[in-house]
């Protein structure tokens, strides 16, 4: 008798913390994670914050985690996505969720910083992620994320210490390769007070015609007045799935900026939580979903003002062709101390086919009583007394539908502050949807 996704991910996760890795803290973890999943099961469409999505066809054909051991006995190496024109980074590579210090140019282990691989932390010394795994999910706990948790096993580590201020951008590059396995990854980033980074997630597939599922799961601690920039760059195949999520808690005066696009992928869940737990805390939240063939993004985000004078922004685009599906439920709670609270939430979707499909459920849920709160959304086709004037200046038809949507699109884009990330993205957007107007591939796919 077959037995199902769930008990199958159930009997790695117990057979992985039996195996344990030497650390009592870390093998505790797991088998309470573990514990914890096999409560509670992959999410289904009868929770409301997954209504939109349903797994059942995911869960059916829900492939094993890739183990390191199996990661290293692949043999070949796998290609690596170009460079992002204009653009110097600290690389670290991970192969199917495990990491590759052969493709990877770089990491930090000084005084006030440290980037490197989990594994290799947990390894050498467990005290410096002890805390901080497990410590932003909290009652946003799920089934995915519990089984990341059980699975735990590497990603990356980035932590700052107080008024560290690295100018270059550390590059995390998720390859999914030929298997049709799961890859799970884990990574801690941690800034002290006074201190900057950015952080570049990148999601990509070296084999077009691969399935398979990738969880990667961020958790995010943002010090008082530190600043960090993070953007994830989702482009994996369209025979593949993605489940990922980045739990984030900003403190007095810090400042948290999240870019997402998601490019590819057949079901696409991003989870996006974010708590401002200090006087003056701020984030903004942009995304941009471009959807083709059967692809199916789901866009979950949580803003949570804890205390006086914090601000949100959140803006969301989606451009939607074939029968593709956008989904954006985006909440934003405002606790009763959050007096002055300024947050604005913005979803917006572009459909250019009929059987295209935007679902949005922007929501407000306000205790206090002075604070500036606004939301809305829309859904509509291209304006055609626009596609009119292009073309009465001469231009073809599909080139001013072309213009039009690249600029709905990019719109998303207006306010990332990393400049040739932005023209990266821009131009990979246009290539998906205007490849007339497009200057070259897009980077994403260019390979070295």
């Amino acid at each position: 008798m077959a037995i199902s996704a769930e008990q199958q991910l159930l009997e790695v996760a117990r057979d992985v913390t039996l195996a344990g890795n030497g650390v009592d803290w870390v093998d505790a973890f797991r088998k309470n994670a573990a514990k914890e999943f096999g409560e509670r099961g992959l999410p289904t469409a009868t929770m409301e914050d997954w209504r939109y999505t349903n797994l059942r066809g995911l869960a059916r054909k829900f492939p094993q985690p890739v183990l390191a051991e199996s990661v290293g006995a692949q043999g070949s190496v796998p290609a690596v996505p170009a460079r992002i024109p204009d653009l110097v980074t600290i690389r670290l590579v991970f192969v199917d969720g495990q990491f590759s210090a052969k493709l990877s140019d770089g990491h930090i282990n000084s005084s006030d910083m440290l980037v490197e691989n989990l594994a290799s932390v947990l390894k050498r010394d467990s005290s410096l992620v002890k805390g901080l795994v497990g410590d932003r999910i909290g009652n946003h706990a799920h089934g995915f994320t519990a089984i990341n948790s059980a699975l735990l096993d590497d990603g990356c580590v980035i932590r700052f210490g107080k008024n560290a201020d690295l100018l270059t951008p550390i590059e995390l590059v998720y390859l999914s390769t030929g298997s049709e396995r799961s890859r799970f990854a884990r990574n801690v980033i941690h800034l002290d007070q006074g201190s900057r980074a950015t952080v570049i997630e990148r999601f990509v597939s070296v084999d077009e015609n691969a399935s398979g599922l990738t969880s990667v799961i961020s958790e995010i601690s943002v010090g008082a007045n530190a600043s960090l920039s993070h953007y994830r760059i989702q482009e994996e195949n369209a025979a593949s799935s993605h489940v990922g999520g980045s739990y984030v808690g900003v403190a007095a005066d810090g400042r948290y900026r999240n870019a997402t696009a998601s490019l590819g992928g057949n079901v696409v869940r991003n989870d996006l939580v974010v708590a401002l737990n200090g006087k003056g805390a701020d984030c903004q939240l942009d995304g941009v979903v471009i959807g083709q063939g059967k692809t199916h993004v789901d866009n979950f985000t949580r803003i949570e003002h804890h205390e006086p004078h914090g601000t949100s922004r959140e803006h969301y685009r989606s451009v939607l062709d074939d029968r593709s599906r956008s989904i954006f439920h985006g909440r934003v709670f405002v606790a009763v101390d959050a007096q002055k609270t300024d947050a604005q939430q913005s979803n917006q979707s572009l459909l250019l086919s009929e059987y295209a499909e935007s679902d949005s459920k922007p929501q407000l849920e306000i205790y206090a009583d002075d604070v500036k709160c606004a939301h809305g959304a829309t859904v509509g086709q291209l304006d055609e007394n626009s596609v009119f004037y292009l073309k009465s200046r001469g231009i073809g038809d599909d080139e001013a539908r072309g213009m039009l949507t690249v600029a709905f699109a990019s719109e998303a884009l207006v306010e990332l502050d990393n400049d040739p990330l932005r023209k990266a993205i821009e131009l990979a957007v246009r290539s998906r949807l205007a490849p007339e107007l497009a200057e070259a591939q897009s980077i994403f796919e260019d390979q070295q």
